[in-house]
Protein backbone atom coordinates (compact mmCIF):
# COMPACT_ATOMS: atom_id res chain seq x y z
CA UNK A 1 0.00 0.00 0.00
CA UNK A 2 0.55 3.67 -0.75
CA UNK A 3 3.18 2.42 -3.37
CA UNK A 4 3.83 4.81 -6.37
CA UNK A 5 4.54 4.04 -9.89
CA UNK A 6 6.03 5.62 -12.98
CA UNK A 7 4.40 5.36 -16.37
CA UNK A 8 5.74 6.09 -19.73
CA UNK A 9 3.43 8.58 -21.41
CA UNK A 10 2.27 6.31 -24.19
CA UNK A 11 1.65 3.07 -22.09
CA UNK A 12 -1.97 2.99 -23.03
CA UNK A 13 -2.77 2.24 -26.82
CA UNK A 14 -6.59 3.49 -26.41
CA UNK A 15 -8.95 5.16 -24.57
CA UNK A 16 -10.35 1.72 -22.99
CA UNK A 17 -7.34 0.92 -21.52
CA UNK A 18 -6.39 4.72 -19.92
CA UNK A 19 -9.85 4.57 -18.49
CA UNK A 20 -9.16 1.07 -16.56
CA UNK A 21 -5.27 2.19 -16.09
CA UNK A 22 -5.95 5.54 -14.73
CA UNK A 23 -8.40 3.90 -12.30
CA UNK A 24 -5.85 1.36 -10.65
CA UNK A 25 -4.47 4.57 -8.82
CA UNK A 26 -5.43 7.34 -5.98
CA UNK A 27 -6.51 7.57 -2.78
CA UNK A 28 -9.12 4.83 -3.11
CA UNK A 29 -6.53 2.39 -4.56
CA UNK A 30 -3.77 2.82 -2.12
CA UNK A 31 -1.20 3.59 -4.96
CA UNK A 32 -0.20 6.63 -7.13
CA UNK A 33 1.46 7.64 -10.14
CA UNK A 34 3.84 9.75 -10.18
CA UNK A 35 3.81 12.20 -13.39
CA UNK A 36 7.87 11.63 -14.28
CA UNK A 37 9.32 13.76 -15.94
CA UNK A 38 8.22 16.99 -15.50
CA UNK A 39 6.76 17.43 -18.79
CA UNK A 40 4.93 13.81 -18.78
CA UNK A 41 1.33 15.35 -18.97
CA UNK A 42 2.10 17.38 -22.19
CA UNK A 43 3.40 13.95 -23.44
CA UNK A 44 0.51 12.30 -22.37
CA UNK A 45 -1.75 14.52 -23.70
CA UNK A 46 0.66 14.58 -27.08
CA UNK A 47 0.03 10.31 -27.11
CA UNK A 48 -3.88 11.21 -26.81
CA UNK A 49 -3.69 12.97 -29.89
CA UNK A 50 -3.60 10.28 -32.04
CA UNK A 51 -7.06 8.74 -30.54
CA UNK A 52 -10.53 9.64 -31.82
CA UNK A 53 -11.68 13.21 -31.16
CA UNK A 54 -14.38 11.61 -29.21
CA UNK A 55 -11.88 9.42 -27.13
CA UNK A 56 -9.52 12.35 -26.96
CA UNK A 57 -11.90 15.06 -25.35
CA UNK A 58 -13.03 11.68 -23.01
CA UNK A 59 -9.32 10.95 -22.11
CA UNK A 60 -7.97 14.25 -21.00
CA UNK A 61 -11.14 14.81 -18.59
CA UNK A 62 -10.16 11.67 -16.94
CA UNK A 63 -6.47 12.91 -16.67
CA UNK A 64 -7.43 16.50 -15.67
CA UNK A 65 -9.96 14.70 -12.57
CA UNK A 66 -7.31 12.17 -12.02
CA UNK A 67 -4.81 14.97 -10.92
CA UNK A 68 -7.46 16.73 -9.21
CA UNK A 69 -8.80 13.45 -7.35
CA UNK A 70 -4.63 12.89 -6.45
CA UNK A 71 -4.46 9.95 -8.13
CA UNK A 72 -1.79 11.43 -10.59
CA UNK A 73 1.03 13.62 -7.99
CA UNK A 74 3.82 15.05 -8.94
CA UNK A 75 7.22 15.20 -6.79
CA UNK A 76 9.79 17.74 -7.41
CA UNK A 77 13.62 17.79 -8.26
CA UNK A 78 13.45 13.75 -9.70
CA UNK A 79 16.44 13.84 -11.87
CA UNK A 80 15.99 13.24 -15.32
CA UNK A 81 18.69 13.23 -18.39
CA UNK A 82 17.82 13.79 -21.65
CA UNK A 83 20.34 11.97 -23.12
CA UNK A 84 19.19 8.39 -21.81
CA UNK A 85 15.40 6.77 -22.80
CA UNK A 86 12.81 6.87 -20.56
CA UNK A 87 12.98 3.21 -19.39
CA UNK A 88 16.97 4.14 -18.48
CA UNK A 89 15.82 6.87 -16.38
CA UNK A 90 12.78 5.69 -14.63
CA UNK A 91 14.91 2.82 -13.82
CA UNK A 92 17.43 4.71 -12.66
CA UNK A 93 15.23 6.31 -9.95
CA UNK A 94 13.44 3.06 -9.45
CA UNK A 95 16.75 2.09 -8.14
CA UNK A 96 16.86 5.24 -5.44
CA UNK A 97 13.03 4.02 -4.56
CA UNK A 98 11.84 6.78 -6.22
CA UNK A 99 9.26 4.70 -7.73
CA UNK A 100 7.97 1.27 -6.63
CA UNK A 101 7.09 0.02 -10.13
CA UNK A 102 7.03 1.09 -13.80
CA UNK A 103 4.46 0.93 -16.39
CA UNK A 104 5.88 0.69 -19.99
CA UNK A 105 4.13 0.69 -23.40
CA UNK A 106 3.84 -3.20 -24.38
CA UNK A 107 4.91 -2.51 -28.07
CA UNK A 108 8.48 -1.08 -25.68
CA UNK A 109 11.65 -2.85 -26.46
CA UNK A 110 12.32 -2.81 -22.79
CA UNK A 111 9.63 -5.27 -22.14
CA UNK A 112 12.57 -7.86 -21.70
CA UNK A 113 15.19 -5.61 -19.36
CA UNK A 114 13.40 -5.88 -15.87
CA UNK A 115 10.67 -6.28 -14.28
CA UNK A 116 8.48 -3.39 -16.28
CA UNK A 117 4.06 -3.58 -16.01
CA UNK A 118 2.44 -3.03 -19.08
CA UNK A 119 -1.52 -1.29 -18.64
CA UNK A 120 -2.74 -4.69 -19.13
CA UNK A 121 -0.54 -6.80 -16.28
CA UNK A 122 -2.66 -4.32 -13.83
CA UNK A 123 -5.50 -6.44 -13.01
CA UNK A 124 -4.82 -5.25 -9.36
CA UNK A 125 -7.73 -5.41 -6.78
CA UNK A 126 -9.66 -1.85 -6.32
CA UNK A 127 -7.75 -1.50 -2.71
CA UNK A 128 -4.63 -2.27 -1.94
CA UNK A 129 -4.72 -3.57 2.01
CA UNK A 130 -1.68 -4.27 4.28
CA UNK A 131 -0.83 -5.97 7.36
CA UNK A 132 1.80 -3.66 8.97
CA UNK A 133 3.92 -3.74 12.07
CA UNK A 134 2.62 -1.32 14.23
CA UNK A 135 5.55 1.14 15.04
CA UNK A 136 5.49 4.87 14.22
CA UNK A 137 7.76 4.31 10.53
CA UNK A 138 4.95 2.17 9.32
CA UNK A 139 2.10 3.91 10.21
CA UNK A 140 3.99 7.09 8.59
CA UNK A 141 4.77 4.76 5.06
CA UNK A 142 1.77 3.86 4.39
CA UNK A 143 -0.05 7.12 5.04
CA UNK A 144 2.42 9.62 3.66
CA UNK A 145 0.83 10.75 1.01
CA UNK A 146 -2.55 11.43 2.23
CA UNK A 147 -0.61 13.29 5.16
CA UNK A 148 1.31 15.30 2.10
CA UNK A 149 -1.26 16.29 0.01
CA UNK A 150 -4.48 17.57 2.59
CA UNK A 151 -5.48 20.88 3.64
CA UNK A 152 -7.25 19.40 6.15
CA UNK A 153 -6.90 16.34 8.03
CA UNK A 154 -8.76 14.11 10.50
CA UNK A 155 -7.32 11.51 13.18
CA UNK A 156 -10.47 9.64 14.50
CA UNK A 157 -10.29 6.88 17.13
CA UNK A 158 -11.82 6.83 20.46
CA UNK A 159 -8.81 5.59 22.09
CA UNK A 160 -6.42 8.71 21.00
CA UNK A 161 -4.76 9.56 23.93
CA UNK A 162 -1.95 11.51 23.21
CA UNK A 163 -0.70 10.98 26.79
CA UNK A 164 0.52 7.46 26.25
CA UNK A 165 3.88 7.27 24.77
CA UNK A 166 2.82 4.31 22.42
CA UNK A 167 -0.11 6.92 21.01
CA UNK A 168 2.19 9.82 21.44
CA UNK A 169 5.45 8.27 19.49
CA UNK A 170 2.88 7.58 16.05
CA UNK A 171 1.20 11.62 16.16
CA UNK A 172 4.90 12.70 16.61
CA UNK A 173 6.01 10.77 13.48
CA UNK A 174 3.45 11.67 11.92
CA UNK A 175 2.77 15.34 12.34
CA UNK A 176 6.59 15.46 11.04
CA UNK A 177 5.41 15.02 7.98
CA UNK A 178 2.18 16.88 7.98
CA UNK A 179 4.64 19.57 8.60
CA UNK A 180 5.74 19.35 5.45
CA UNK A 181 3.02 19.00 3.11
CA UNK A 182 -0.24 21.31 2.43
CA UNK A 183 -2.12 20.93 5.75
CA UNK A 184 -3.23 23.96 7.63
CA UNK A 185 -5.86 22.00 9.73
CA UNK A 186 -5.63 18.98 11.83
CA UNK A 187 -8.26 17.75 13.96
CA UNK A 188 -8.08 15.01 16.40
CA UNK A 189 -11.81 12.87 17.56
CA UNK A 190 -11.64 11.25 20.65
CA UNK A 191 -13.63 9.83 23.19
CA UNK A 192 -13.95 11.81 26.58
CA UNK A 193 -14.58 8.58 28.81
CA UNK A 194 -11.81 6.78 27.67
CA UNK A 195 -9.08 9.78 27.81
CA UNK A 196 -10.20 12.09 30.95
CA UNK A 197 -10.63 9.91 33.79
CA UNK A 198 -9.71 9.97 37.49
CA UNK A 199 -8.79 6.36 37.39
CA UNK A 200 -5.62 7.31 34.89
CA UNK A 201 -5.48 10.79 36.62
CA UNK A 202 -5.54 12.50 33.29
CA UNK A 203 -7.18 15.91 33.04
CA UNK A 204 -8.00 18.14 30.55
CA UNK A 205 -5.06 20.09 30.99
CA UNK A 206 -2.93 17.07 30.69
CA UNK A 207 -4.18 16.94 27.08
CA UNK A 208 -3.19 19.99 25.84
CA UNK A 209 -0.02 20.28 27.43
CA UNK A 210 1.29 16.91 25.92
CA UNK A 211 -0.09 18.24 22.44
CA UNK A 212 1.49 21.29 22.70
CA UNK A 213 4.75 20.06 23.45
CA UNK A 214 4.61 17.78 20.77
CA UNK A 215 3.70 20.59 18.22
CA UNK A 216 6.82 22.80 19.75
CA UNK A 217 9.44 20.19 18.90
CA UNK A 218 8.01 20.39 15.09
CA UNK A 219 8.94 23.15 12.47
CA UNK A 220 5.84 23.68 10.18
CA UNK A 221 6.45 25.70 6.97
CA UNK A 222 2.94 27.64 7.17
CA UNK A 223 0.39 28.30 9.89
CA UNK A 224 -0.93 25.53 11.19
CA UNK A 225 -4.20 24.89 13.28
CA UNK A 226 -4.86 22.02 15.47
CA UNK A 227 -8.13 21.18 17.26
CA UNK A 228 -8.81 18.39 19.78
CA UNK A 229 -12.35 17.21 19.86
CA UNK A 230 -13.40 15.21 23.43
CA UNK A 231 -16.65 13.99 22.40
CA UNK A 232 -19.82 11.82 24.10
CA UNK A 233 -20.97 9.48 21.65
CA UNK A 234 -22.74 6.52 24.03
CA UNK A 235 -26.40 7.95 22.37
CA UNK A 236 -25.35 8.74 19.54
CA UNK A 237 -26.27 7.07 16.38
CA UNK A 238 -22.83 7.54 15.06
CA UNK A 239 -20.87 6.04 18.15
CA UNK A 240 -17.29 5.95 16.77
CA UNK A 241 -16.28 2.77 16.22
CA UNK A 242 -13.92 2.74 12.96
CA UNK A 243 -10.63 4.16 13.60
CA UNK A 244 -9.61 6.21 10.54
CA UNK A 245 -7.11 9.00 9.18
CA UNK A 246 -9.38 10.87 7.11
CA UNK A 247 -9.44 14.58 4.37
CA UNK A 248 -11.17 15.34 1.73
CA UNK A 249 -8.81 13.14 -0.97
CA UNK A 250 -9.29 10.04 0.58
CA UNK A 251 -9.05 7.77 3.77
CA UNK A 252 -7.32 5.08 5.84
CA UNK A 253 -8.87 2.36 8.08
CA UNK A 254 -6.41 1.16 10.93
CA UNK A 255 -7.39 -1.83 12.77
CA UNK A 256 -5.84 -0.52 16.00
CA UNK A 257 -5.94 3.07 15.59
CA UNK A 258 -2.88 5.18 16.03
CA UNK A 259 -0.96 3.11 18.12
CA UNK A 260 2.49 1.91 18.55
CA UNK A 261 2.36 -2.02 19.37
CA UNK A 262 4.88 -4.13 21.23
CA UNK A 263 6.86 -7.31 19.91
CA UNK A 264 6.51 -6.86 16.00
CA UNK A 265 2.99 -7.32 16.32
CA UNK A 266 1.23 -6.55 13.19
CA UNK A 267 -2.08 -4.82 12.47
CA UNK A 268 -4.45 -4.26 9.43
CA UNK A 269 -4.70 -1.06 7.52
CA UNK A 270 -6.34 0.02 4.41
CA UNK A 271 -8.18 2.39 1.90
CA UNK A 272 -11.66 3.34 2.87
CA UNK A 273 -13.33 3.17 0.06
CA UNK A 274 -15.63 5.64 -2.09
CA UNK A 275 -19.11 5.09 -0.40
CA UNK A 276 -17.53 4.85 3.22
CA UNK A 277 -15.37 7.79 2.35
CA UNK A 278 -18.85 10.45 1.46
CA UNK A 279 -20.41 8.64 4.64
CA UNK A 280 -17.12 9.88 7.12
CA UNK A 281 -17.16 13.40 5.37
CA UNK A 282 -20.59 13.99 5.61
CA UNK A 283 -20.74 12.82 9.56
CA UNK A 284 -17.04 14.17 10.35
CA UNK A 285 -16.62 17.14 8.06
CA UNK A 286 -19.80 18.38 7.46
CA UNK A 287 -21.15 17.74 10.58
CA UNK A 288 -23.55 15.35 9.85
CA UNK A 289 -23.80 13.96 13.88
CA UNK A 290 -25.28 13.96 16.59
CA UNK A 291 -22.30 13.20 18.60
CA UNK A 292 -21.67 15.64 22.01
CA UNK A 293 -18.87 17.80 21.63
CA UNK A 294 -17.28 18.15 25.52
CA UNK A 295 -14.22 19.64 25.26
CA UNK A 296 -12.51 21.27 22.50
CA UNK A 297 -8.48 22.04 22.62
CA UNK A 298 -7.59 24.78 19.46
CA UNK A 299 -4.00 25.27 19.16
CA UNK A 300 -2.49 27.66 16.58
CA UNK A 301 0.91 27.47 14.87
CA UNK A 302 2.57 30.58 13.45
Amino acid sequence: MNENFASEPNCCENMHEFRHFLERFGPYAGRYLIAYPKDWFKEVEAHIGSWGELDQVRAKTLLRRARENAAILTKPNLIWDGSKSWFDNAVERAVERDFDGIIIARRSDSLSRGNAHTCDDLEWPPTAEERIIAIPEEYVRVSRFLLLISYELFFIDPYLNPCKQSISSVIEKMLQVVAKGKCHRLVFWSRTSNIIDTRNGITLDDVENKLRKIISEIEFKHDFKLEFLLVDDDRSRERMHGRYLLSIKGGLRLDQGFQQLPKGRKVEVGPVGRATHEELIRIFLDGAHDIQIDHRININVG
